[in-house]
């Protein structure tokens, strides 16, 4: 990638990544961490110029994933379903938790699973359309 950068042929790049939890990695977990260490590496490539970062979580509270974003997405009733679902079931493992989460939603919501309407998803789409729609040098 640094080699198609340094040729001009990638002139922006987004680093999208799950924070996961501080509970699971104090190095690296945890929407801060995450960042900070992500940063650093864009820094060490020296691709700061061309670069954006989105750190996957719950938005609202700054922990989880992918799945924990995608909860944060919908109803209210619908995410305290689920999220008795899982305090009752006592799944303790990370990757079974984010398996549950990901199974549930798609079995609760078949034919349309993603709200991208929702306001959590604003910052993501704003980063996909520049990052697609703008020229290199803007």
């Amino acid at each position: 990638m640094k080699l198609e950068i340094d040729s001009g042929q990638i002139g922006k790049l987004l680093f999208v990544v799950d924070a996961d939890d501080i509970k699971n990695d104090s190095i690296y977990g945890g929407f801060e961490n995450t960042l900070e260490k992500l940063n650093d590496v864009i820094k060490k490539l020296e691709i700061e110029g061309i670069s954006d970062t989105y750190v996957m979580c719950d938005p609202t509270t700054k922990v989880g994933y992918l799945e924990s974003f995608l909860l944060s997405t919908i109803p209210e009733a619908q995410r305290d379903c689920i999220n008795n679902f899982l305090a009752c079931s006592k799944f303790e493992s990370k990757e079974n938790h984010k398996a549950i989460i990901n199974q549930i939603y798609n079995i609760a919501y078949p034919k349309a699973p993603y709200n991208f309407g929702h306001h959590h998803f604003e910052l993501l789409k704003t980063q996909l359309t520049y990052l697609f729609t703008y020229p290199i040098n803007a």
